[in-house]
C-alpha cells in the first residue's frame, strides 16, 4: 500500500483527529483467530528466546528475559518500568491501573513495552550493547541475496491496495531541494534499500536550494556505521562514500527522537517533533509499525478515508508505504 497526501493547511500545534476515536487493536479485544493475538501471545516471546538465543548472557540474565517471555505467553498483568519517562508513565498509569494484562492492553502499547523491558533487562543502547545487534548482522549479511530476490519477484498490480505512485513522484518534484524526511523502520535489507533512496534524492535534488533528507527511526545510528562498510564490501565504495560525505556536510543528517520507541500515536507526538516535521518538504513513513502509528493502532472503519484523517492532523506533505499485516486498514480517496 502507498499512499501519498498533501496537506490542507500547515498547523503549528499538533491537532487529534477531530472524530471519534474508535477502540484499539488488543489480543483478547480481537479475538484468538486474528494477527493481533497471535502477534502478542506468539511472536514476542520468540523475540525474547531469540534474544537469549543470539547472545552470551549470563544464567541469571538468561532466566529474567525466560520469566519476561513467560509473562507474555502466560498473558500475566503488565508490570510498572524501572524507570520510566514521563510519556511512559502516563500511559502505562491507567492500563495498571485497571490490572491490564499482556492480551488485555492495546498491541501498540503492549509491543513498545515489550522492548522497553528488555533493555531494562540488557542495559540496552544507551547503556550497553545492543541486544538485537547479532540479528542486525545476521540480516546484513543476508541482505544482497534477498535484495536480488526482492529484485526478480515485484508486486503484481492486484497485490496493491492503494497506490498513489504518481501523487508521490509529484510530491517528490515539488520537494525541489527542501528537505525530506524518511522515517524508517527495519535494518539489513531494508536500510540498505533506504540507503539508495536518500542517495537518489541527493543526487537528483535541483541546485541552488540546499537538499537535506533526514533519516528519523528507532534504528538506533550505531547500526548506519556497518551497514556503510558492508555496502563498501559488496562493491557499493562510491555509494558509501557519497552517503558519508552527506552526512559530513550536513546535507544527510540521522536523528533517533524517543517518540519512535514510545506507545504513543502520531497526533500526540511532542510540539518540537511536530514542528521539526512541519519544516520537511515531505515525510515519507515506511511499515507496518509506522503506519500503525499513524492510524492510533485502533479499528478505524475500513472505508475511513485515508488523506481525510491525516488532514486533521498531519503538519505537512506525507507519503505512507506499507505491506499489511495488521487489521489497522483505511482507504485511498
Amino acid at each position: 500500500m502507498l499512499f501519498c497526501v498533501m496537506p490542507a493547511a500547515v498547523s503549528l500545534v499538533c491537532k487529534t483527529p477531530s472524530r471519534p476515536l474508535p477502540r484499539p487493536l488488543a489480543a483478547d479485544g480481537d479475538g484468538e483467530a486474528s494477527f493481533t493475538y497471535d502477534s502478542v501471545q506468539r511472536r514476542l516471546p520468540l523475540i525474547v528466546e531469540s534474544v537469549i538465543d543470539k547472545n552470551s548472557y549470563s544464567e541469571a540474565l538468561q532466566a529474567d528475559l525466560r520469566s519476561l517471555a513467560g509473562e507474555i505467553a502466560a498473558g500475566e498483568p503488565l508490570k510498572p518500568l524501572a524507570a520510566p519517562s514521563a510519556e511512559w508513565e502516563d500511559a502505562l498509569a491507567p492500563l495498571l491501573a485497571a490490572g491490564d494484562t499482556w492480551l488485555s492492553a492495546p498491541w501498540f502499547v503492549v509491543e513498545n513495552y515489550l522492548y522497553k523491558r528488555m533493555l531494562e533487562l540488557t542495559d540496552g543502547p544507551t547503556g550497553g550493547a545492543d541486544p538485537f545487534a547479532a540479528q542486525k548482522a545476521e540480516s546484513l549479511d543476508g541482505a544482497a541475496a534477498a535484495f536480488a530476490d526482492m529484485l526478480s519477484a515485484g508486486l503484481t498490480e492486484g497485490e496493491m491496495l492503494a497506490d498513489d505512485t504518481g501523487e508521490l513522484c509529484a510530491a517528490l518534484e515539488a520537494a525541489g531541494g527542501e528537505e525530506v524526511v524518511v522515517v524508517l523502520d527495519n535494518c539489513g535489507l531494508e536500510l540498505v534499500s533506504d540507503l539508495l533512496l536518500v542517495d537518489g534524492l541527493l543526487r537528483c535534488a535541483s541546485p541552488p536550494r540546499r537538499a537535506r533528507p533526514v533519516f528519523v527511526s528507532d534504528v538506533v545510528e550505531a547500526d548506519l556505521a556497518p551497514t556503510l562498510a558492508w555496502l563498501e564490501e559488496q562493491g557499493g565504495g562510491p555509494l558509501a562514500g557519497r552517503l558519508r560525505d552527506a552526512l559530513a556536510d550536513g546535507r544527510l543528517l540521522v536523528e533517533s527522537p524517543e517518540f519512535y520507541t514510545g506507545p504513543l500515536p502520531f497526533w500526540e507526538m511532542p510540539d518540537e517533533l511536530h514542528a521539526r516535521l512541519a519544516e520537511a518538504a515531505l515525510v515519507l513513513t515506511k511499515g507496518d509499525a509506522n503506519f500503525r502509528r499513524l492510524l492510533g493502532d485502533l479499528h478505524w472503519p475500513h472505508d475511513t478515508d485515508f488523506a481525510d484523517l491525516m488532514r486533521e492532523y498531519w503538519p505537512t506533505s506525507l507519503a505512507a508505504l506499507r505491506t499489511c499485516k495488521s487489521g489497522v486498514l483505511a482507504t485511498p480517496s
